[in-house]
């Protein structure tokens, strides 16, 4: 099976930064449309949504990645937390919502997840 996205995945102390390296057009929102939600996790999650909008950016607990504005497809999303615990959490959160959406029907499993993460 061919992953639908890929996300290359940073955490640096606090700080959780990365950009995607891949994405089915499948999971990019149209310009004037909709937003697309592409994963959610438990409500408790640091990030418990991954959603497609205008461009990457981290808010709140959710993750927005390419989108319709096609010039800032590429730049990078970033977030920090109070707590190194916090920002480890986190990447754990964007792995697990990057294999539910590689994986919709399978388990969560780690080995599922097209993330690259650096500590």
């Amino acid at each position: 099976m061919t992953d639908k996205l890929k996300l290359r995945l940073y955490r640096d102390g606090r700080e959780v930064f990365g950009w995607v390296e891949e994405q089915d057009e499948a999971l990019v929102s149209d310009l004037g449309k909709k937003i697309l939600t592409l994963a959610t996790i438990d409500t408790n999650a640091r990030v418990a949504v991954l959603k497609s909008a205008y461009g990457p950016e981290c808010a709140g607990d959710t993750l927005y990645l390419r989108g319709e504005e096609g010039r800032r497809n590429y730049q990078r999303f970033e977030s920090s937390f109070d707590r190194i615990e916090q920002a480890i959490e986190a990447c754990e959160d964007i792995k697990r919502l990057v294999a539910k959406v590689n994986a919709p029907d399978e388990d969560e499993g780690q080995d599922k997840a097209a993330v690259v993460r650096v500590l």
